[in-house]
């Protein structure tokens, strides 16, 4: 884990406010599910860097998918290529490997941490992808997963934790908005079925030192960026 400045390789504007940002330079991650603590270093404001999750690696360098909610996404979308990014990580516990199939279930932007978890997956994929409308952002993602994925799934306007087969012989992966997650730890409950669910909680320090992050378990609060952000649902409150 190492924390400093890199170069940003290149930075994609998806849609006015979804963007794929491709960082040089920096420890590339061990797991898929891991996140990176960034900040634009032109920028004073905000003063914390913000977690972001990996979306891919390639060519020796990490994308992150990054949907703007704040100053601190917006200023990272405002990066250019040669750009510095303080950078910090690769942090956290990421999805672990079964070595058994897998059925993935991501909800709009929500998905980003799946794409480099499904390259890493060595056996067969099914991947649910939920989306609000068909827009510049979902086709990309479309034609992303379908490269690498057995299966491909897609609904629009709808729940995505409504389509899914729970039922299978596999090992399910999930990451989305809090909703979406809590329907999916009962869904995982009901039918007695392997989740991990990825949670993408607020962060000040991505060290587990300021305890802003914590997710109620069986075994009391842990913390999202130390213990986590992945975590067996069958552990969850």
């Amino acid at each position: 884990m190492e924390y400093g400045k890199v170069r940003v390789k290149s930075n994609y504007k998806l849609s006015d406010g979804v963007f794929i940002l491709s960082a040089e330079g920096a420890e590339l991650p061990k797991q898929a599910g891991q996140f990176y603590m960034l900040k634009a270093s032109d920028f004073s404001e905000p003063f914390l860097p913000r977690p972001i999750s990996v979306f891919d690696v390639r060519d020796g360098c990490v994308d992150f998918l990054i949907e703007v909610v704040g100053k601190g996404t917006q200023a990272l979308m405002s990066l250019k290529a040669g750009d510095e990014l303080e950078m910090f990580g690769a942090l956290g516990n990421g999805f672990p490997d079964e070595k058994r199939d897998a059925v993935l279930i991501g909800g709009g932007t929500g998905c980003a941490p799946l794409l480099y978890l499904a390259k890493t997956l060595g056996k067969r994929k099914t991947i649910y992808l939920g989306f609000n409308q068909r827009d510049a952002v979902s086709d990309y993602l479309l034609e992303r997963f379908d490269g690498i994925c057995d299966k491909v799934v897609v609904i629009y306007g709808g729940f995505v934790t409504e389509d899914v087969i729970y039922s299978e012989d596999a090992v399910y992966y999930a990451c989305g908005r809090e909703a979406m997650m809590k329907v999916l730890k009962q869904k995982a409950d009901d039918f007695g079925t392997k989740m991990y669910l990825s949670y993408g909680n607020r962060m000040a320090c991505g060290v587990g030192a300021c305890v802003c992050c914590v997710v109620k378990t069986v075994d009391g609060n842990k913390r999202a960026c130390k213990e986590g952000p992945v975590f067996d649902s069958r552990l969850l409150v």
